[in-house]
Parts: C-alpha cells; sequence; structure tokens
C-alpha cells in the first residue's frame, strides 16, 4: 500500500499559522499556542532528559554520538522517572496519528494541551524524547535485522520497507539526519533561554518578555515537526514499493533543516541578549555587594580579599610559588594597581619603600592587580612574567582572578584609568583614609623639629593619614646618620639607616638618566620632572620635602616654602577640607614668592649621557649647564 503524500511544514496547511512563509506564528496562531500554557506543573530537570534524547536520535543519524556525557545514568533516570506518564501519552498521540486518517495539525495542537502545565523547554524535550523512543525502535530493528536474529524477527513482523532498499532511501535518511540536527540545536537554544534565573532576568521585562514571542514560535516549530517526521517514519515502515514519494519528502526534510538553522541563528542572538542583560545585572549586584564589603569593617581582611579574588584563587608569592590568600590575613595590604604599561623604574621606587616597611616590622605586603583587557592580557603574557619577574610582593597568578564587579569598582570608585595608584587595606579589609606620604630631606636639625611638628599638626587638624620619611641627603653620609639617629630617638618620623638613603638617591639618578636615553623630556615626563626636582632640591644644600598619595597626586617644594605654608595651616585649611590636601598646599605654594628661588642639579658624570635640557625645580625655565669638579662628599 502506498503512503499518503505527506503534508511538508512549508505546505499550504501549516503557511496559515506561519506569518509571511516565516517560521514566526501569526498573531492568532501566537493567541491560540499561549492560551495552552499553563505552567503550574512540576518543574522537570530538562537537560538529562535532553542529553538522553539527543545521544538516541544523533547516534542513529551519525553513527555516534559527538556529544559529550555531563549527567552520570543515575541522573538522567531520576529526571526521566518523574516524566515517563508525559513521555508515554505523547508516544499514543503519535501513534494515533500515524494509524491513518490523522490530522497534523490537530495531533500538534493535541500535544500542545497535553503538556500545558510544563515549560516551553520541557514542551520541546518530551515531545523530542517520544519521538526518540519511536524513531530508536525503528533505527535498532532496520541496522541489526541481518546480523541479529531477535531483530531479523521483529523486521519481519512489522515488515520494513527498508529491507534491501537502504540505498534507494539514502537522500531521505540524509535530510532527516540534517533536520534532527537542526532542531536540536534550536532545542537547547529554547532550553537555555527559558531556564535564565528570574531573578536577574525576568520573564515580564525586556528583553525576555519580547523573545517569548520566538520562543512560542520556535516550540510550535518542534513540536509540528516531529508530528510530521513520526507519521513519515511509520509510513516509511508500512510501504512496500513506492518510494519515489519520499525524493520529494527529502527536499522538504531539507528545506525545513535551512528553516531550523535559520531559527537558531535568531534564538541564538536573542539568547546573547538576554544573557548580556543578565551579566549587566549580576555585575550590578555584586559591584554593590563589593562596595557594602570594601566599606564596612569586617572581623578581618579575608572576606574583602575573597571578594576580589575568589575563596579559592592562589597568588604567586615573591619567590613565584602559589599560595592562597590567607597568607595576608589581618595584616595591611596595599594594592598597586596598574595596566601592563607600568615602568621599571616605578617598581623599583616602590621597591625601596615597600624594604623598607617590611624591616621595619610593619605588617604590610602589597599585591600587584594587573588591569588589563582580555586580548591584551593573552598577547602581553611575557611583558607580565617580565614584570612579575622585578616585584618582590605578591601577585596574582591570572588576569582573570580579579572579578569584573572589582574591576569595576577599582575604575569607578578608585578613578583607575591609566596611571599606576595604590589603595590600601587594613586588617579588617577596609579602604584606610587615603595616607599621604611624605619624602624629606636637608641637615638642619631645627627646621627638621619645626617642619615634623607642624606637618603632624596639619595632619591631625585634617584627619587624614600621614607617614613621614626621612631620607637625609646623598653626599652627607656622617651628618645624615647624625641626623637619623636624633629622629629615631626622638621619634619626629621614620628614617631610613644610610645605605637605605645610599640606595634610594642612586635609583633616582639611575631613573633620570635611562629616559634621557629614550629620548623622553622632562616637559613630557612627569615622573622624571619630580626626580630632577627632589635631585635639585638635595644639591642646593637646602632643606626639601615632596607630598605624594596612592591616587597619584604629588607636590614638592623646598625647605622654607613648605615650613611656612604648614605654620599658615589656619589660612588655607578650609581650602584644603574643600578640595584635598595635596590640591590645597599645592595652590598655597604657589602664591608664596620668594627673591630668590634657583636651585642647581647636580649629575655623576659616569652616566654615559647626561640631560642635554633641564628644568628648575622652582621656576621651571631650562637651567644653564656647568662643570663642577669635586671629590669630597661633605
Amino acid at each position: 500500500m502506498a503512503l499518503p503524500t505527506p503534508v511538508s511544514p512549508s505546505s499550504e496547511t501549516y503557511q496559515q499559522p506561519m506569518r509571511n512563509e516565516n517560521w514566526m506564528l501569526n498573531d492568532e496562531m501566537d493567541e491560540q499556542i499561549r492560551s495552552t500554557h499553563v505552567p503550574d506543573g512540576p518543574v522537570v530537570d530538562v537537560k538529562p532528559i535532553l542529553q538522553v534524547t539527543g545521544e538516541v536520535l544523533l547516534h542513529t543519524m551519525n553513527g555516534g554520538s559527538g556529544h559529550i556525557d555531563v549527567f552520570d545514568d543515575q541522573t538522567i533516570l531520576s529526571a526521566v522517572d518523574g516524566t515517563l506518564d508525559a513521555v508515554d501519552k505523547i508516544c499514543s498521540e503519535l501513534s494515533s496519528n500515524c494509524s491513518g486518517g490523522g490530522n497534523d495539525h490537530a495531533t500538534t495542537m493535541a500535544i500542545f494541551n497535553m503538556l500545558s502545565s510544563y515549560s516551553w523547554g520541557a514542551k520541546v524535550v518530551l515531545t523530542l524524547a517520544a519521538f526518540a523512543v519511536k524513531f530508536g525502535e525503528f533505527w535498532l530493528i532496520s541496522q541489526l535485522f541481518t546480523s541479529n536474529s531477535l531483530a531479523k524477527s521483529m523486521a519481519l513482523l512489522k515488515r520494513p520497507a527498508i529491507l534491501g532498499n537502504s540505498q534507494t532511501l539514502k537522500p531521505y535518511f540524509d535530510a532527516l539526519r540534517k533536520r534532527i540536527n537542526a532542531m536540536i540545536n534550536v532545542t537547547e537554544c529554547i532550553v537555555e533561554l527559558t531556564e535564565l534565573p528570574s531573578k536577574y532576568i525576568p520573564i515580564d521585562e525586556p528583553p525576555l518578555s519580547t523573545t517569548m514571542a520566538d520562543i512560542r514560535s520556535a516550540t510550535f516549530c518542534i513540536i509540528s515537526n516531529v508530528v510530521t517526521c513520526a507519521r513519515q517514519i511509520t509510513g516509511l515502515v508500512e510501504m512496500r514499493n513506492e518510494f519515489a514519494t519520499f525524493t520529494s519528502e527529502a527536499w522538504d526534510l531539507s528545506t525545513s533543516a535551512n528553516k531550523f538553522s535559520s531559527i537558531h541563528e535568531h534564538l541564538q542572538i536573542r539568547l546573547l541578549t538576554c544573557k548580556e542583560h543578565m551579566n549587566g545585572r549580576m555585575l550590578m549586584e555584586a559591584f554593590e555587594d563589593f562596595k557594602r564589603t570594601i566599606e564596612t569593617p569586617q572581623v578581618d581582611n579575608l572576606k574583602s580579599l575573597q571578594n576580589i579574588f575568589g575563596k579559592e584563587e592562589n597568588l604567586f608569592n615573591p619567590d613565584k610559588t602559589k599560595v592562597s590568600i590567607n597568607v595576608l590575613r589581618k595584616k595591611h595590604v596595599l594594592l598597586l594597581i596598574s595596566d601592563l604599561d607600568i615602568s621599571q623604574e616605578e617598581i623599583r621606587a616602590l621597591e625601596v619603600v615597600y624594604k623598607t616597611r617590611v624591616s621595619s616590622g610593619h605588617n604590610y605586603e602589597i599585591i600587584w592587580l594587573p588591569i588589563v583587557d582580555k586580548t591584551a592580557w593573552n598577547d602581553g603574557c611575557q611583558k607580565i612574567s617580565s614584570l612579575q619577574s622585578i616585584m618582590s610582593w605578591y601577585t596574582v597568578s591570572h588576569q582573570f582572578s580579579i572579578k569584573p564587579a572589582v574591576i569595576k569598582y577599582i575604575r569607578e570608585v578608585w578613578g583607575f584609568v591609566k596611571k599606576p595608584i595604590a589603595v590600601t587595606l587594613n586588617p579588617q579589609g577596609k579602604v584606610s583614609q587615603e595616607k599621604v606620604v611624605c619624602f624629606y630631606g636637608g641637615v638642619k636639625m631645627e627646621w627638621i623639629e619645626s617642619f615634623t611638628t607642624a606637618t603632624k599638626g596639619v595632619a591631625k587638624a585634617l584627619d587624614i593619614g600621614l607617614e613621614m620619611v626621612y631620607v637625609g641627603k646623598q653626599n652627607a653620609r656622617e651628618r645624615t646618620k647624625k641626623i637619623t639617629g636624633l629622629i629615631i630617638e626622638k621619634q619626629l618620623s621614620h628614617a631610613w639607616q644610610y645605605d637605605n638613603v645610599w640606595c634610594f638617591w642612586n635609583l633616582l639618578e639611575n631613573m633620570l638618566n635611562p629616559k634621557v636615553h629614550q629620548r623622553k623630556t622632562n616637559a613630557t615626563d612627569g615622573i622624571m620632572q619630580e626626580v630632577a626636582t627632589m635631585l635639585g632640591y638635595d644639591d642646593s644644600k637646602n632643606e626639601w620635602a615632596v607630598f605624594f598619595t596612592g591616587s597619584g597626586e604629588m607636590v614638592s617644594a623646598n625647605g622654607e616654602k613648605v615650613l611656612s605654608c604648614m605654620k599658615s595651616f589656619d589660612q588655607w585649611g578650609k581650602l584644603s577640607k574643600q578640595m584635598g590636601f595635596i590640591p590645597a598646599l599645592r595652590k598655597r605654594l604657589e602664591g608664596i614668592m620668594e627673591d630668590h628661588h634657583c636651585t642647581r642639579l647636580l649629575l655623576p658624570a659616569n652616566g654615559g649621557s647626561i640631560p642635554k635640557r633641564v628644568q628648575c625645580a622652582e621656576c621651571g625655565r631650562a637651567m644653564e649647564m656647568y662643570l663642577l669638579y669635586r671629590c669630597c662628599v661633605e
């Protein structure tokens, strides 16, 4: 008996529910499908069921799985147990339609009504599972009847027409394979869309609310195509010699596969949009959570560090072995934040400060946080390793260790753009009040006592953290040792031993010359201008001070000017509270005029290169070059 010509999705019967021959349902049909949806039934774990369904369909059509087994057998059995009744009912509905005289559209709507209490994802997965049961049985018999006696007996009882005609039907099965592959891809998209967490992507709000019509249309396409495929397979089993019918059906299947590919591409775009929206909301939630954590004192700093790096994240310690963040618990932690353009000179300058703090017994560590785009991180691995190799503190083992919400906070709250900044967390994990660091030098003890006392008074009045470090004078070894001893004895400030003082000044001189080799000028290099300023102050035989913060603000001045500012704080204290300590100090310094304000700069002649142009640290004008010969450092 000949199989009646099947009705393909592109035929007149199916054109009515589709809009303009496209896969989207028209308004009338969309409302009809929506009216069948009353999702008040049990929640079904559809992904394990989809996995085993895909295994059946893809294995039969492709000769192998090609999919990775995510769920174990017990998980799949548990998921299937709760849906056996629904799958059996769909199988019965498909069989009834295939027994002759059925109506594909009526069967499709019957399945929708049958599955009214299930989610859209569950509807398509359970329908595909029912089809896999029927199609899997058919395929096993057709493939094994020549080698398995049981399969041969079943084949004789079912009298499949494919016995001896597999080559004739090959175009049909090739087209069917493409359609099934495409249908599974679409189903996976529907499941992902319908299982997006409602906390971040509510179903009644865009973009998911505007995607629901696409989901309903795609669900209708899959269920209606399963009905058609099931009837065609049944007809294939029952027919005798008339295979010409399946030549046209193979063409319809191929066209349908192309349509499902188009649906898949469309849903993928919708899924990407929804995920971006969801990720944005998750990012904002994580941002607010981190903000609360970092701005609220904790028992210790571990929670804040876990919010930055994750609970199990490892760091590279100074000897480049991995350690847990637990090693930083209850310590003062300075976060050095930069991109990959941080210079070796900046790292070496921080090295001096770091070693001094550690050697003086401070419970203090540094972590480098590189803020780098993903592509830049991959391309800059060698640069990262090079920078890590010269850092004697902790670094992250991977850029993606730093959570996106933390990067957002660093950029928006701490103001990081490109220039390196430093932020200190106290042992309770809270950002310390921004500390002002002051390096100062000279050999007049009277000035040192007056300056440190006045500056501490200003810091107290403004309620800001202040750390003062005496760095001596590079060419006054004995006097510097004596002054250092007095400062420590009177507890005026921190004071470096002379070995550290010598390293500090030597570093500054070495920083200047390499920059000159690269043909950079003081006018275009702020760091080098500050280095030249400090060297100029030191060589002028006068006292000096430079103030800076972790956010990169800096101001410097000679001793008399800065002491005058500190003593007259009552005249600019209000301004300081309005615009910040360093901006207000800079403005105050600019208002102090002196009759004599020039400095000199002495550089060693063994550096291999001498700057051709250096600005005066005070007036900014180009300094004249002279030769000086001397042998005594005192």
